[in-house]
């Protein structure tokens, strides 16, 4: 069956437009959300068929080459876009993103994917992911701050429930006590969890980062 058969087999479009927003409401702001995806001041679309030949080029894109409404359409992608990765989508059928590509004197950053419907490659879409280096700079920026305050919170964490003491934090006189320090080395080389009991304010948790740092040292 010929491509443009097939294409008129397909669903009508507000059949196609149902089946895009599925269990969601066909309304007045998806059908414009709809047209925003392919004819904004943000973002570049481009869709070529199986051959290469422009489909469909965002005013945005038509205007930055140059080119007048629609004048791209059934052209070459390689003639209008010589750096486009559309090309090589359609030689392998893999998508290919966080491409760094130029447009006439300035550089971009592109995603090129295969439009594929029942096993069979139909064309390819591109579209920009960044409009400028600077714009990418800017996010990646905001990522380094945003895992900056997390690894500090991290540390935070650590530094607090950290074991601070060992046994020679622990202070004694009584022989009771020194029997108590002597089987909680013992404990720490056994690597073992242990329970400690006893009133409030007797130490336990001084006792506690002592064996964990003991068995931590031994373990080094």
């Amino acid at each position: 069956m010929g491509y443009d058969k097939m294409i008129l087999r397909m669903v009508n479009a507000d059949q196609l437009l149902k089946e895009i927003f599925y269990h969601y409401p066909l309304n007045t702001v998806n059908i414009s959300a709809l047209r925003f995806f392919f004819s904004n001041p943000y973002q570049r679309a481009l869709i070529v068929d199986r051959n290469g030949r422009v489909q469909f080029l965002d005013p945005y894109s038509e205007e930055a080459l140059g080119l007048r409404p629609g004048e791209a359409k059934d052209r070459p992608v390689s003639e209008i876009l010589p750096d486009s990765s559309l090309p090589r989508v359609l030689r392998t059928g893999e998508p290919i993103t966080g491409r760094l590509f130029r447009v006439g004197q300035k550089e971009m950053i592109s995603a090129a994917y295969p439009l594929i419907t029942d096993g069979e490659l139909l064309g390819a879409v591109g579209r920009v992911l960044f409009r400028s280096i600077e714009e990418f700079e800017a996010v990646y920026r905001e990522v380094q701050r945003e895992r900056g305050k997390k690894q500090h919170s991290f540390k935070f964490i650590s530094d607090e429930y950290r074991a601070r003491y060992t046994f020679k934090d622990v202070i004694f006189q009584s022989e009771a006590m020194k029997c108590v320090i002597e089987t909680a080395k013992k404990a720490s080389r056994l690597g073992k969890d242990v329970l400690i009991v006893g009133e409030t304010g007797t130490g336990k948790e001084l006792l506690a980062h002592s064996i964990h740092n003991e068995g931590a040292f031994r373990m080094c």
